[in-house]
């Protein structure tokens, strides 16, 4: 245990609540930026000619809609790996508690327990299988994805759930 992959991953799952924060007012200040733009047809130069440039509705709202979705989706997933990770915290005692916040909140130097740690990233790894199968990424398919191994057009297929 402590590995960088591992150290980082536990501190991502302590700092869920702000990635959530944060990724809500990305979306606001994309809705703002998004409908206050103007939506009509315009004049500018192109090549030395003056052409007409107009807002392209099909283009730019199916992007912005589907830009929302996939952020709001990612939310959905924090906040249920926030929600199982608290969870967890809870189940555990005080002291380890504890001892993970002043780790990987305070960024304290405590000395490692390894046993602790090591059940902490196997609770991880089970709440990101887990919201996985709910996406429908079988645990097979997202291994040789990780693995980085060559995916067969039938597990291609599969992934893209054609």
């Amino acid at each position: 245990m402590g590995g960088l992959i591992e150290n980082k991953l536990i501190q991502e799952y302590f700092m869920l609540e702000e990635s959530i924060q944060q990724a809500e007012e990305r979306i606001k200040r994309m809705d703002y930026s998004f409908y206050n733009r103007s939506l009509t047809t315009r004049n500018h130069y192109y090549d030395d000619q003056l052409t007409v440039k107009a807002f392209n509705i099909e283009l730019e709202v199916c992007d912005h809609v589907t830009v929302i979705q996939n952020m709001e989706k990612h939310i959905e997933d924090d906040k249920k790996k926030q929600r199982y990770f608290l969870q967890y915290l809870d189940s555990i005692s005080s002291i380890e508690r504890h001892y993970f916040k002043k780790r990987y909140v305070f960024h304290e130097n405590v000395e490692c327990q390894k046993r602790i740690e090591e059940a902490l990233m196997e609770e991880i790894s089970e709440i990101e299988e887990a919201l996985q199968r709910m996406n429908g990424l079988t645990p097979d398919l997202r291994e040789s994805i990780r693995d980085g191994t060559v995916l067969g057009f039938e597990d291609m297929l599969e992934l893209l759930e054609v």
